[in-house]
């Protein structure tokens, strides 16, 4: 573990705002070692450190296995890099500052379980759980570095999620949907749709969460600018 400055741009950790991130290279290294496919495997007998990967993984993934062999692996491997990397702020640059006090694992694991409850009574949920699982997983990834635009994490997220979904059948509509729900506009396609009422449907729940935490760690943000400002950001919600 080596505190560094990927892809220029300075990593910072959850808790000082001015120490500098620990990154483990070890998950994202593909990016400029490898220009194959990067080697990976199902989950078996996996266990990861984050207890809550753990009850994600035989809730909303183990259900589907038998269904998803081609995509099983690409989702190990993002809950991987989650698992090393997700314990740094979800909030997004056009977000207020509460959301800094939910972490990257937490936000995407409950954006993807919202995605799947979205699904649970389409008949073919058996057969697209697999591409929905890993837009829901994959749709921050790039979270594990600053950046300064939504667009910037939706780019860069599909630049660390594209060894790994290289070989989808389903790969450009991944990419379209993950653009399309974290910009909120110009929603075109149904899984960009069904992302984005996900993203919105967790912040929600998360700003009431995020509440109560900024005032166990003393925050001087007053709840109503909180709730003002989520107002302004979904304001069709």
């Amino acid at each position: 573990m080596i505190a560094i400055e990927f892809l220029g741009l300075k990593i910072h950790s959850n808790k000082q705002t001015d120490g500098l991130f620990q990154l483990d290279l070890g998950a994202i290294s593909h990016l400029w070692t490898q220009k194959s496919t990067p080697q990976i495997s199902p989950a078996n007998n996996h266990i990861w450190e984050h207890v809550q990967i753990n009850d994600f993984y035989n809730s909303y993934v183990k259900p589907f296995v038998g269904n998803i062999s081609v995509y099983e692996p690409v989702i190990v491997q993002i809950l991987d890099i989650l698992d090393k990397n997700g314990d740094v702020p979800s909030r997004k640059p056009a977000e207020p500052l509460i959301f800094d006090e939910i972490s990257l694992l937490e936000h995407v694991l409950t954006v993807t379980r919202n995605l799947i409850d979205i699904l649970k009574n389409d008949p073919a949920l058996n057969e697209i759980a697999g591409k929905y699982l890993i837009i829901g997983l994959g749709h921050s990834i790039a979270g594990i570095i600053k950046y300064k635009t939504d667009e910037d994490i939706a780019n860069n997220s599909l630049t660390i999620l594209d060894p790994y979904i290289a070989n989808l059948p389903d790969k450009k509509l991944i990419g379209t949907a993950i653009k399309e729900a974290v910009s909120g506009n110009n929603l075109k396609t149904e899984e960009g749709k069904r992302l984005r009422r996900a993203i919105v449907s967790a912040r929600q729940s998360e700003q009431k969460r995020a509440v109560v935490l900024a005032k166990a760690w003393g925050s001087r943000i007053k709840e109503r600018e909180i709730l003002d400002a989520i107002k302004q950001e979904f304001p069709n919600v």
